[in-house]
C-alpha cells in the first residue's frame, strides 16, 4: 500500500509537471496574440503620423518658395527701377541661406507690348548683353522675356530673353496668377539639372506684379496693369529628397498629378514597386497649392513594418515563455543538487575564514605600529608584538592587563569618560586625526601616543581595535620646527630694521658727503680746511663702509652674500686699520702693532669690504677685551702660485691676532664661532655673538679658514688665511683721492636740462649746487606728482628720481613717464639709499635707465649723465690740488734721502722720544723742500703710524 502510493504521489507530481508546463505553453500563445493586435494598431498610427509629416513638410517647403518670391517681388514694391545687381543681393541674400535649397532659377519675367519691344532689346544690349534678343521669334501683341536670373550659371543664362507666353504651360500659370493676383504653380514640365544628362519633372511658380505697385480690384484692371512677374523653378526630385530621401527605411512615396492615382498622372516615385494596399497600412493624401492638385500615395517599407525590435519582442515573447517553462523544470531537478552544492559551499566558507584569520593575524603581526583590541570593560583581547616595543609587555603579559593599566593613573577618570562617550558614537578615528594622550609603559616611563579607533561587534559585545603610535620624535620635531620657525622669523625681522635704518642713515649721509666733496673740491681753501673736509669726506665713507658691512650681515644670514672683488692697494688698507685701532688702544693705555712682512704684496684682488669687516671684527674684540698689555697683528705672504687670473698670481695671505687679554675658557672654544655664542667674558663686555661667526663665514667665502689658540689667564691668538691675486697697481690708486673735476659742460652742448625729484630739501640743494656750477638748468620737485607736472610743462632732457617719496612713490612716476609718447625716449635715473646690490636690477626692470645709489661723489653723478645723454665736459684741475694728490702719495726710503741729513736725524730722535710737537714743526721744514715727500711723512704722523715712520727714518 505504501509503495502504491509512494508511485501513485510520484505520478501525480510528474503529471502536475506537464500540466504546469501546458498551462505556461497556452499563456505563451495568448500573450504573443494580443501583443501582435495592439501592435499593429500602434504601427498603422505612426505610419499616419509619419505621412502626414511629409505632407505637411512638402506643404511648408512650397510656401516658402511662395515667400521667397513675394520677397523678390517687395524688391520691385521698394524700388522705382530695380537692376541686376540689385537682385542678385536679394538672390544671395534669402536663396543662399536656409531653409531654401534646391533651386534651379529666381528670376523676373517683364511684360513687353509689341511696340516696346525694339527698344527694350536696345536698352538690354546697352547694359552689356550684346547677344541679348527675345526668342523665340514670334510676333505677338505681348512678350514675356525673362530678363534677370539666377543664378548666374551656364545654364540659366542660355534661358536669358526666353519669351514664357510661347510656353503655353507658362503662359497658363502667369495668366492665372494675373488674373488672381496671387502666387500660381503651372502643370508639370520637363527640365534639365545643371550638371546631369537626364531630365526630370519640375514647376515653376509666378507671382504678378502691377504697374503703380498695387494690385488692381478687378480682373481686366489686373491685365491692364501687369508689369511683370517674379518666379522660381524647381526640381521635383531635389524637392521630395529634401523632404523624404529616396533611401527613406519607413515609406516608398509617389506623387501623382491630379486626385486619380494612375500611371499617366505619375510625377515622381520613391521606388518602382507597384502601390499596395498592405492590409490597411498605404496611406492617400490630397493637397491643394497654388492651382495644382497633388495626391500622395504612402506604403510601408518592408524595414518599417517588420523592424528588429519588431521581431526580437515577438521572439521574446517566446523565449521567455520557454524559458520559463525550462526554469520550472530546472529548477525541480536542481533542488538536491543545490542542497549538496550549499553543503559543499559551506564547507569552502569555513575554510576561508580559518584562511582569513590566518591572514588577519599575518598583518596584525607586520603593522609597523602597536594594535590592541578591547572590549565594552578594557579588558585586552587580542595584541602584536609591536606592543612589546612600545610598552614593553610580551603578548602574553598585556593580554592579562587592563586598558588602563597602559594610562598614567591620574587620566584614568578622564579616559573612562572619553571610551564611554566613544562607545556611544564609534566612528573611524584615523591615525593624524586620532587622538594625543600620555601612555605609561611597563617601567612606569610615560610617552606621548597617537592612537586612531575603529569599533565592530562581535559576539554580541562591542570591540574596538586600536592603533598606537609614539610620538616622543614626532613631538620633539614639531618643537625644533617651531622654534626654527622662531628664528627665521627674528631673522628677518632683523634684516628689516636693518635695511631700514640703513636707509635713514644713507639719505642723511648723501647731504653730508656731497656738500664736503663740493667744499674738498673748492680751489679758495687753504691747505688746513683742505684737509678738515677732507676728513669728513674720509669719514663718511668709512661710515658708509660700516654700513655696508652691517647689510653683509643680513645677507650672510640669508645665505645671499656673494663676493665683491676689486684692486685695491693692501698696504693703505693696513695702515687705515693702524690709524683706526691705534687711538683706541692709546686711549685704554695699551700697544697696539702691526707687522707686516716684506713680501706681503701692495696691490691685490679681493674684497676688500669683507676683508676690512674680518680685521675689524677680530681686532675690535682684541682690543675690546684687552685691558694690559698690547694687541698685534702679524701678515705675511704665502708661496706665490702662478695659476692666478691671466697675468695676476695668487697668494695664500696669512693673519694673525694676538691679545694678551683674559683668554677664553676650554669649553667655550668648541662653540665659539657659532652664531649667539658669547663667553662669560663677552657677556660683560656686551656684543651680539654675531662677529667671530661673521668672520668665519666671510673667510670660508674667500677661500680660507680661521683657527684660535687661547690659554685662560694669558691671551688669545686668532690665525686665519684668505686666497687673494696680485696685480699691478691700478689705474686709480685707492691711495690718490681722483681730483679732477668737472669744469662744465662742453662748449655747443647747449642747454641741459635735468629735472631732480626727491622728498628731502637736502639731497635737492646737493645735485643743484654740484650741477648748476657745470652749466646745467635745474628745476626741482619734491613728490612723484610735482614731478610730472613738471615733465609736461617743462620737458626736462633727463630726471633724478628718488624712489622712497609721498604722495606717489619714484616707481610709479617713473612709469607714467615712460608711458607718454614724449616721455619714453628722455632717461630716468633712480638716486636712491637702498642698500641691497641686487634692488638694482628690480630698478632697472621698473623701467627706469639707470641707478644711482646714495651717498654718490660728484665724480659718478656726472658719469651717468654723461651716459645717459651722450654729452661731454671740460674738465679743470688746479695747481693747489695737484699739490693735495701729490702729498697724499706714499713716501719710500729714497724719497726721504733726499732730505738733509740733520733734518732725517731730528725726524728720528722726535719719534723715538715721542715727542709730537718737534716731529711736525721738522715735518713743515721736510714739505718747504720737497712737498711730496712732506706730505706723505705728515700722512703717517697724522695716522699715528710711528713704526712705519721710524723705519722709513732708519733707512
Amino acid at each position: 500500500m505504501d509503495s502504491k502510493i509512494k508511485t501513485n504521489i510520484s505520478l501525480f507530481k510528474r503529471f502536475l509537471q506537464y500540466f504546469i508546463i501546458l498551462i505556461m505553453l497556452i499563456a505563451t500563445f495568448v500573450i504573443w496574440y494580443h501583443w501582435n493586435n495592439a501592435h499593429k494598431e500602434k504601427k498603422q498610427e505612426k505610419f499616419k503620423r509619419y505621412t502626414e509629416s511629409i505632407a505637411d513638410e512638402l506643404t511648408e517647403r512650397v510656401n516658402h518658395f511662395k515667400m521667397i518670391l513675394q520677397g523678390g517681388a517687395g524688391v520691385f514694391f521698394a524700388s522705382e527701377d530695380v537692376n541686376r545687381y540689385e537682385w542678385r543681393l536679394y538672390y544671395e541674400y534669402r536663396i543662399m541661406t536656409p531653409p531654401y535649397p534646391n533651386f534651379q532659377a529666381v528670376g523676373f519675367i517683364k511684360i513687353i507690348r509689341a511696340l516696346q519691344l525694339g527698344n527694350h532689346i536696345s536698352e538690354i544690349k546697352e547694359k552689356g548683353f550684346s547677344d541679348y534678343n527675345v526668342w523665340p521669334d514670334e510676333n505677338r501683341e505681348v512678350y514675356a522675356p525673362i530678363v534677370f536670373v539666377e543664378p548666374f550659371n551656364k545654364g540659366n543664362r542660355q534661358r536669358l530673353g526666353f519669351d514664357t507666353f510661347s510656353n503655353p504651360i507658362y503662359r497658363n500659370a502667369m495668366e492665372r496668377a494675373r488674373d488672381t493676383g496671387k502666387a500660381s504653380l503651372s502643370d508639370a514640365v520637363e527640365m534639365n539639372i545643371l550638371g546631369k544628362e537626364n531630365f526630370h519633372k519640375g514647376f515653376y511658380m509666378f507671382i504678378p506684379i502691377y504697374e503703380r505697385k498695387t494690385v488692381p480690384h478687378t480682373v481686366k484692371g489686373r491685365r491692364e496693369k501687369i508689369e511683370g512677374y517674379v518666379y522660381c523653378a524647381f526640381s521635383l526630385p531635389n524637392l521630395m529628397n529634401y523632404i523624404s530621401p529616396s533611401d527613406s527605411k519607413n515609406a516608398f512615396v509617389k506623387l501623382y498629378s491630379g486626385s486619380k492615382i494612375s500611371p499617366g498622372n505619375l510625377l515622381y516615385s520613391s521606388s518602382k514597386n507597384k502601390l499596395n494596399t498592405d492590409g490597411g497600412l498605404s496611406v492617400k493624401k490630397t493637397l491643394y497649392l497654388y492651382g495644382q492638385e497633388w495626391t500622395l500615395a504612402f506604403t510601408p517599407t518592408y524595414t518599417f513594418k517588420r523592424t528588429k525590435e519588431d521581431v526580437l519582442a515577438q521572439m521574446g515573447i517566446l523565449f521567455a515563455g520557454l524559458t520559463l517553462i525550462l526554469l520550472m523544470i530546472l529548477l525541480l531537478r536542481s533542488h538536491s543538487k543545490t542542497t549538496k552544492e550549499a553543503q559543499k559551499l559551506a564547507e569552502e566558507m569555513t575554510r576561508s575564514l580559518r584562511e582569513s584569520q590566518e591572514r588577519f593575524g599575518k598583518i596584525l603581526e607586520a603593522a609597523p605600529n602597536a594594535i590592541i583590541v578591547f572590549n565594552e570593560g578594557g579588558e585586552i583581547l587580542l595584541a602584536n608584538k609591536q606592543v612589546k616595543d612600545i610598552f614593553g609587555y610580551k603578548v602574553d603579559e598585556i593580554r592579562e592587563k587592563n586598558l588602563n593599566d597602559l594610562i598614567p593613573e591620574r587620566f584614568h577618570e578622564k579616559h573612562e569618560k572619553l571610551c564611554r562617550d566613544y562607545l556611544k558614537n564609534p566612528d573611524l578615528r584615523e591615525m593624524g586625526q586620532g587622538l594625543e594622550v600620555l601612555a605609561r609603559r611597563k617601567d612606569n616611563t610615560e610617552f606621548p601616543a597617537e592612537i586612531s579607533l575603529n569599533a565592530y561587534y562581535s559576539n554580541k559585545e562591542t570591540r574596538v581595535i586600536s592603533v598606537i603610535q609614539d610620538i616622543t620624535e614626532r613631538r620633539q620635531a614639531e618643537r625644533d620646527r617651531i622654534e626654527r620657525k622662531a628664528a627665521e622669523d627674528a631673522d628677518r625681522a632683523k634684516s628689516t630694521f636693518v635695511s631700514n635704518m640703513s636707509h635713514e642713515i644713507r639719505t642723511p649721509l648723501n647731504a653730508i658727503m656731497g656738500f664736503a666733496q663740493i667744499l674738498e673740491r673748492d680751489p679758495s681753501l687753504n691747505e688746513r680746511q683742505y684737509e678738515q673736509v677732507h676728513t669728513i669726506t674720509r669719514s663718511g665713507r668709512h661710515l658708509l663702509n660700516l654700513i655696508n658691512d652691517i647689510l653683509d650681515i643680513s645677507k650672510i644670514e640669508s645665505g645671499q652674500l656673494t663676493l665683491h672683488k676689486n684692486k685695491f692697494c693692501f698696504h693703505t688698507l693696513l695702515d687705515d686699520i693702524d690709524m683706526m685701532f691705534r687711538s683706541r688702544a692709546d686711549g685704554k693705555g695699551i700697544q697696539f702693532l702691526v707687522d707686516r712682512a716684506e713680501n706681503v704684496p701692495q696691490y691685490i684682488i679681493a674684497d676688500e669690504g669683507k676683508l676690512r669687516q674680518i680685521l675689524v671684527n677680530l681686532i675690535g674684540n682684541a682690543v675690546k677685551f684687552t685691558k694690559s698689555g698690547g694687541v698685534s697683528l702679524r701678515v705675511k705672504a704665502g708661496e706665490k702660485d702662478e695659476t692666478g687670473h691671466e697675468e695676476n698670481k695668487a697668494v695664500n695671505l696669512m693673519f694673525e691676532v694676538e691679545d694678551s687679554g683674559p683668554g677664553i675658557p676650554e669649553e667655550d672654544l668648541e662653540n665659539i664661532f657659532d652664531s649667539f655664542s658669547q663667553s662669560q667674558a663677552g657677556v660683560e663686555a656686551g656684543g651680539t655673538g654675531l662677529g667671530l661667526p661673521i668672520s668665519k663665514r666671510l673667510i670660508n667665502l674667500m677661500g680660507g679658514s680661521i683657527s684660535v689658540d687661547s690659554e685662560l689667564g694669558s691671551g688669545s691668538i686668532f690665525r686665519f688665511n684668505i686666497q687673494v691675486e696680485e696685480t699691478d697697481a691700478p689705474e686709480k690708486q685707492l691711495g690718490i683721492e681722483e681730483m679732477r673735476r668737472v669744469g662744465g659742460l662742453k662748449p655747443g652742448s647747449g642747454s641741459v636740462r635735468v629735472l631732480v625729484v626727491d622728498d628731502q630739501k637736502d639731497n635737492r640743494n646737493l645735485i643743484r649746487h654740484t650741477l648748476e656750477p657745470a652749466g646745467f638748468e635745474i628745476k626741482e620737485a619734491s613728490n612723484g606728482e610735482e614731478a610730472l607736472e613738471l615733465f609736461e610743462s617743462w620737458s626736462p632732457h633727463a630726471v633724478l628720481m628718488d624712489l622712497r617719496m609721498p604722495v606717489m612713490d619714484g616707481y610709479q612716476a617713473a612709469r607714467k613717464i615712460k608711458s607718454t609718447y614724449k616721455g619714453k625716449d628722455v632717461p630716468v635715473i633712480a638716486v636712491t639709499a637702498s642698500v641691497f646690490e641686487d634692488k638694482k636690477q628690480d630698478v632697472i626692470s621698473a623701467g627706469m635707465d639707470e641707478y644711482l645709489r646714495k651717498p654718490f661723489r660728484p665724480e659718478e653723478l656726472f658719469a651717468v649723465l654723461k651716459n645717459v645723454l651722450d654729452i661731454d665736459y671740460t674738465y679743470s684741475d688746479s695747481s693747489k690740488s695737484k699739490q693735495r694728490k701729490s702729498a697724499k702719495r706714499q713716501v719710500t726710503a729714497e724719497d726721504i734721502s733726499s732730505l738733509p741729513e740733520e733734518l732725517i736725524t731730528g725726524m728720528k730722535e722726535a719719534v723715538e722720544n715721542g715727542d709730537t710737537t718737534r716731529l711736525k714743526d721738522y715735518i713743515s721744514r721736510a714739505e718747504e723742500i720737497d712737498a711730496e715727500t712732506g706730505g706723505g711723512l705728515r700722512l703717517l704722523a697724522d695716522r699715528y703710524n710711528y713704526d712705519k715712520l721710524l723705519k722709513l727714518l732708519e733707512k
